[in-house]
C-alpha cells in the first residue's frame, strides 16, 4: 500500500512556470530554457514558459502589456515553482508581485548583484552572472601599464544601464578611466566602435544585443 501510494504521489507532476526576460531565438536566455527542458524529467515536472520580450520592446507600455499577460498566464497554470531569468523577469514581475509572497521564485542570470531589488528571503532565491573582469583588467595593466582609458559598447537595456552604474566604481577604483556607449541599433554600435577608437585603449563589449538584434530581429511574437 505504501508503495502504491508513493507511486500516486509522483505521478501528479510539479508545475514550474519559466519568465524568460527576452524571446525566443535570443541565444543566451535560449540555453536557459534548453537547460531546463534537457534537465526536468517531464513525467516529474510540467513546464510551462513566457517570453516577457523586453529585448525588442523595451518601451514602458510594451512591458507593462506583457507584464499583465505574463501575472495571467501564471494565475491560470497555478504553479508550485516560478523559474526567471535576467534582470527585466526580476524587476518587473518578481519584485513588485511575487517577492514575499508564498510562491518560490529561484531567478538566473541577474548581473553582479541583486541587492538593489531587495528580494524577500521568504520565498526568492538565485545565482547571479558574474564574470571574471576585474582579474581580466588587471591582466591588461600588467601589458600596458600606460594605458588607463576604458571604452564599453553594449546595448542600451535595462541589464546594462544597471551594469554601468555598478561596475563603474570598479573602474575607477583600479585606475580605468570609462566612457560608456549604450546603443540601440548595429549603426549606433559601428559609430561607437569608431568613436572608442581614438578615446580609449581598451574596448570591452560585455553584450552583442544591439548587434544581434541589427542582423536578427523579425516580426512575430509567441507566448
Amino acid at each position: 500500500m505504501a508503495g502504491s501510494a508513493l507511486v500516486a504521489c509522483q505521478s501528479v507532476p510539479k508545475r514550474i512556470f519559466y519568465i524568460n526576460s527576452y524571446h525566443p531565438g535570443y541565444p543566451a536566455s535560449d540555453e536557459t530554457l534548453r537547460g531546463l527542458g534537457e534537465n526536468l524529467d517531464s513525467r516529474l515536472f510540467d513546464l510551462d514558459t513566457f517570453f516577457l520580450d523586453t529585448k525588442r520592446r523595451p518601451d514602458s507600455a510594451s512591458v507593462a502589456q506583457r507584464v499583465s499577460l505574463c501575472l495571467a498566464h501564471l494565475r491560470s497554470f497555478d504553479p508550485d515553482l516560478v523559474v526567471v531569468s535576467d534582470d527585466d523577469a526580476v524587476k518587473y514581475v518578481v519584485v513588485p508581485h511575487l517577492s514575499g509572497t508564498s510562491l518560490p521564485v529561484i531567478f538566473c542570470g541577474v548581473n553582479w548583484s541583486a541587492q538593489s531589488y531587495g528580494l524577500s528571503s521568504k520565498n526568492v532565491t538565485g545565482m547571479l552572472e558574474v564574470l571574471p573582469l576585474e582579474s581580466s583588467l588587471t591582466l591588461f595593466s600588467r601589458a600596458l601599464p600606460w594605458a588607463n582609458r576604458l571604452a564599453v559598447i553594449s546595448e542600451n537595456s535595462n541589464s546594462e544601464r544597471r551594469n554601468t552604474e555598478l561596475l563603474d566604481t570598479l573602474y575607477r577604483r583600479m585606475g580605468w578611466l570609462p566612457s560608456y556607449y549604450l546603443v540601440d541599433t548595429f549603426d549606433e554600435w559601428k559609430a561607437a566602435l569608431l568613436a572608442s577608437q581614438d578615446s580609449a585603449e581598451l574596448l570591452y563589449l560585455p553584450t552583442n544585443g544591439a548587434l544581434w538584434l541589427g542582423c536578427h530581429c523579425c516580426p512575430g511574437l509567441g507566448t
